[in-house]
């Protein structure tokens, strides 16, 4: 039996008398009678359209009088006005309840019998105390709430249903129409031929003759259906399947659907979240795939966005984004439709949404690599419906799986585990699946693979439940019948290119998003403009700070100055905030600012003593300031702290070769090759060809080196290294000279330069010698780095035949020739 809906229009100047008679009503709750008034508004909702839409749905109409009430335009010209019309249309009671003494005789109400006994104000004490007035006023609405249960029950009685487990055959169906001597079908055809005769020239009377016959028509036929439905759980929970099958196959949606889906939406205890989610996807995908755009479609995904349920209106919001971008610019001819969209720039938890939702668009962060297409064959998803099916606790795929699972699996852990993860939800389902067929194999992840994960971990659960949501669409349309199905990713999809942005985001979010995609693209210049103009706006927001900062890092000259401006304002926000403090070291790193650079640094260490990019920028920084002790004891504490990672341990192998503890270095970079991926191998190598060269293994520095440089053949260092090998390991000159010539030009590097001095002076031609040599020291712009590195080179030279003091003379005139040309 439908629950009986009562509706309390008051003024908030009565607001202490509406909270009395509320607990008064209390028994009636108890019965299961819903009562609403309008301090149960959600923020977010559109005040407006939830009275209206409660005023239309209740049965009673609880009017509270007063002189406050009266002098209400919101009470007296639209929730008064709309009653009365239900009420003289049968629809509904209207019920007065007189406050106060006031003069209401002249009211449309006055002529409506009013609960409290003849007409006695609740407040006047003569007649009453205040509870004996409210407890006689709650009988006599609770005596009308009783003749309304029985008016339903009476309805419900007609059809013997309320016991059957399942649907009754269509001859029963028949037999039980015979039996309350219904003519479906005349009823049709009499409501066909009276909507007929509705035109502009009909009467109020005519038109309310004809609502009437409507109201019979439900109460007859669908109401008693609709009571069926919700008292027979097999039935009931078919109907988010029936919907989303019905709705995907209709180019426009038709009344009867429409108030089957509204149905699902208002009956929150009926229904679950999970079924009115499903019905966004199925709105959203008929929306997709017809060609006509149905602005009925987007005005119910606006309801269901409006609702701000939990997993609901997120899914609405995604699926209102992806059919107006498909379809361009269908949606603005109607302006009805355009003027709702715009009622959402007022609403902070939408535009944030829209940003993620195009940030995810953008950088097509719903197609990963982590889903294996396999799991696609999956019988569970030949049912479209499955694809969008959230992943909630206690639903019958978990729970099997959970039941049959193998004894290697852990069944509380796998269910915490499973919940927990940001993935996609269609990926947990799979989990379940081959858990319960003995599938489930765990793979070992480490280094570098290991951190990616965590990586996409971090970024689903920021961006949750958007990433999630688009990817469940991009799949459907990439793992379902193509032919079926338009595949609408093939274009790149983006608010921020379209006209959409204008007319659904506030000023700040299309300055935000415009210059997320102008970060994206490389152009930091005009993303700065428009992070400057937001920040105008809204000083406080200190995300723009954030976004300025990194902006101004990443020009192609860097400006660290205005970023460190901008990173000091966040750091009085929060100066615990590790990855600002370490981009200010950074900042002042650029600024050739070194102790300070440092503070910094071990600032954010102090705060998470195992973060990496501190740590490995402090033993940057005091390898720089020749403390290569201190550096590898940070290396080192951080490698207790995280075993096995690749970028610690080539730090540490780096450190250990410019320390000149080559064996050690050797151990280092042999560690960190164990675990790294392909992008670090070539620092690596470099590493172990350096620390063998030192120590006289030439032929296991040339293998390495050789190694690096097929890597990468155009890089200036990696041709600089191996011509170097050639060079000083005495292999051969020619190579020696191409690789080195090669670098050169690339880069002119100091360290080439030197290097064919080298090869020159070995060839016995001293004065092109020096030229290279003077070279290299006018790119040190160092005398004495200059003359470190010819004294680092110097044994090698001697080995090959080169006379040391010759050398060392031949390094003073360099030095003399330089200091002449300055």
């Amino acid at each position: 039996m439908t629950a009986v809906k009562i509706f309390c229009s008051y003024s908030h100047a009565d607001e202490g008398l509406r909270k009395k008679l509320d607990e008064h009503l209390g028994f009636l709750r108890r019965e299961g009678v819903v009562t609403w008034h309008d301090r149960k508004l959600l923020p977010g909702q559109e005040f407006d359209k939830v009275i209206d839409s409660e005023i239309n749905s209740a049965d009673i109409i609880l009017l509270l009088i007063s002189a406050s009430f009266i002098n209400s335009d919101y009470c007296y010209d639209i929730e008064l006005k709309s009653a009365i019309e239900r009420h003289e249309r049968n629809e509904a009671f209207v019920v007065p309840i007189l406050l106060a003494d006031c003069v209401w005789d002249r009211a449309p109400f006055a002529k409506i019998v009013m609960a409290n006994e003849d007409a006695k104000p609740i407040n006047n004490a003569k007649y009453w105390t205040m509870d004996e007035a409210l407890s006689r006023t709650a009988a006599n609405i609770g005596r009308l709430v009783d003749s309304i249960k029985e008016r339903n029950h009476k309805l419900d009685s007609q059809i013997d249903v309320l016991t059957t487990d399942d649907v009754l055959p269509s001859d029963a169906i028949e037999q039980s129409a015979a039996a309350k001597s219904i003519d479906i079908d005349g009823a049709i055809e009499v409501f066909n031929q009276e909507f007929d005769k509705i035109d502009y020239k009909s009467s109020s009377e005519e038109f309310g003759g004809f609502e009437e016959l409507k109201r019979k028509l439900i109460n007859e036929i669908l109401l008693p259906f609709d009571e069926k439905i919700k008292n027979i759980p097999s039935l009931r929970d078919k109907m988010a399947q029936i919907i989303f099958e019905r709705v995907y196959a209709l180019e426009t949606l038709d009344m009867a659907t429409i108030l089957d889906i509204q149905k699902v939406r208002d009956d929150k205890n009926l229904y679950n979240w999970y079924e009115r989610k499903v019905i966004t996807n199925a709105i959203a995908l008929s929306l997709i795939s017809n060609k006509k755009f149905d602005p009925k479609k987007a005005n119910v995904l606006i309801d269901f966005l409006t609702d701000f349920e939990d997993g609901v209106w997120e899914s609405a919001l995604i699926g209102l984004v992806l059919s107006l971008l498909h379809h361009k610019n269908k949606w603005d001819r109607f302006s009805d439709l355009k003027k709702r969209l715009g009622t959402l720039k007022g609403v902070p938890a939408v535009q944030d949404g829209l940003t993620n939702i195009d940030f995810v668009l953008r950088l097509k962060l719903y197609d990963t690599e982590d889903i294996n297409e396999g799991l696609y064959a999956l019988e569970f998803f030949k049912s479209p419906i499955n694809y969008f099916l959230p992943f909630f606790s206690d639903n019958p795929i978990l729970d099997s799986a959970l039941d049959n699972c193998s004894d290697d699996v852990e069944p509380e852990f796998f269910e915490k585990y499973v919940m927990g993860l940001p993935l996609l939800d269609g990926y947990k389902y799979a989990l379940c699946l081959a858990m319960e067929g003995g599938g489930v194999q765990v793979k070992k992840v480490s280094g570098r693979e290991l951190e990616e994960f965590k990586r996409k971990l971090n970024l689903a659960a920021h961006l949750y439940p958007y990433q999630n949501m688009l990817a469940e669409y991009f799949n459907y349309f990439k793992y379902f019948t193509r032919a079926y199905i338009q595949n609408i990713f093939d274009a790149q999809l983006s608010i921020s290119k379209t006209k959409l942005k204008d007319i659904i985001l506030d000023k700040i979010h299309q300055l935000e998003m415009v210059g997320d995609m102008q970060t994206e693209e490389k152009n930091f210049r005009a993303a700065i403009n428009n992070f400057i103009d937001a920040i105008k706006i809204s000083p406080d927001n200190h995300r723009f700070s954030w976004k300025l900062a990194i902006c101004y890092l990443s020009l192609e000259r860097p400006e660290p100055e205005n970023s460190l401006k901008h990173l000091l304002v966040l750091e009085r926000v929060d100066d615990k905030d590790v990855k600002v403090l370490c981009k200010i070291a950074q900042c002042y790193e650029l600024l050739d600012k070194q102790e300070e650079s440092l503070i910094y640094n071990l600032k954010a260490l102090s705060e998470a003593p195992a973060n990496k990019t501190a740590l490995l920028q402090i033993s940057k920084l005091l390898a720089d300031m020749g403390r290569i002790p201190e550096a590898i004891e940070f290396v080192l504490k951080g490698i207790s702290m995280k075993k096995n990672d690749c970028l610690l341990l080539l730090r540490l192998g780096q450190l250990y070769s410019n320390d000149n503890q080559n064996d050690l270095a050797l151990n280092a970079a042999n560690e960190a090759l164990a675990v790294s991926d392909e992008e670090n191998k070539t620092h690596i190598y470099s590493v172990l060809s350096d620390a063998y060269f030192k120590l006289y293994q030439f032929d296991e520095a040339l293998k390495y080196a050789k190694m690096n440089y097929d890597i990468d053949k155009t890089k200036w260092l990696t041709n600089t290294a191996l011509g170097r090998v050639y060079l000083l390991g005495g292999f051969d000159m020619q190579q020696a000279r191409k690789h080195l010539e090669k670098s050169i030009n690339k880069k002119g590097h100091d360290v080439s330069y030197g290097n064919l001095g080298h090869l020159e002076l070995l060839s016995n031609r001293r004065d092109k010698a020096i030229e290279y040599y003077v070279r290299s020291l006018k790119l040190f712009k160092d005398e004495t780095e200059f003359r470190k590195s010819m004294k680092v080179d110097a044994p090698f030279m001697a080995r090959l035949g080169i006379d040391k003091e010759e050398y060392e003379q031949i390094t003073e005139e360099v030095v003399s020739t330089f200091k002449g040309e300055l």
